[in-house]
């Protein structure tokens, strides 16, 4: 399959969005999102010599992703862990035994100048922040909740990966979107770093 040369690529809106909870073997919907920024984390390695800076390296050690969405319900309870055992039926709670589960997060970037799609990934994802939750009575517009994410490496050292929908074959790309598995995309399969 022949690689698309793309010199620019301007997301311009954030589609799809999904998330595959450890141990489940198709992705629930994520919800609206309005807003995804990521940042890297360094780790900064320098050789000195009397005070002075001769070398200096800095290395990714994770991935920290802000999100603004209107987030599925099931997918809030997943992330922070609220859940209804030990309670009657159509009850829930969230306490100091709650515990999220870790998840994988995928999404369609739209680039709608060239009308260009590039898949994301973050492979190995839990949530950074507690629960919260805020509710503004009179407001025109339902308020997105902020979702603080960490990005740790997976068993290939990644953080992200990402991929033009056009160079993906149908298969690989239903497997991003619904079930993405990182070995799927390494070209000797079970090569684990």
């Amino acid at each position: 399959m022949p690689i698309t040369t793309i010199e620019v690529f301007d997301a311009v809106d954030i589609k799809d969005a999904s998330v595959l909870f450890k141990g489940a073997s198709v992705t629930d919907p994520f919800g609206c999102v309005g807003s995804l920024d990521a940042e890297t984390e360094i780790k900064t390695i320098k050789k000195t010599c009397g005070g002075v800076t001769l070398k200096q390296k800095s290395k990714p050690i994770q991935m920290n992703l802000k999100i603004s969405v209107h987030l599925q319900l099931k997918v809030l309870r997943e992330i922070f862990g609220i859940t209804n055992q030990q309670l009657k039926e159509g009850v829930f709670s969230y306490g100091v035994d709650s515990l999220g589960k870790d998840f994988t997060f995928v999404a369609r970037e739209v680039d709608l100048f060239d009308d260009v799609s590039r898949y994301i990934a973050f492979p190995n994802c839990s949530s950074a922040t507690g629960f919260i939750t805020s509710v503004t009575s009179g407001e025109e517009e339902v308020a997105e909740t902020e979702l603080e994410i960490t990005c740790l490496p997976d068993v290939y050292g990644q953080f992200y990966y990402e991929a033009f929908v056009k160079d993906l074959t149908p298969e690989d790309a239903k497997m991003w979107m619904t079930a993405f598995n990182p070995e799927k995309v390494q070209k000797n399969a079970g090569n684990v770093k």
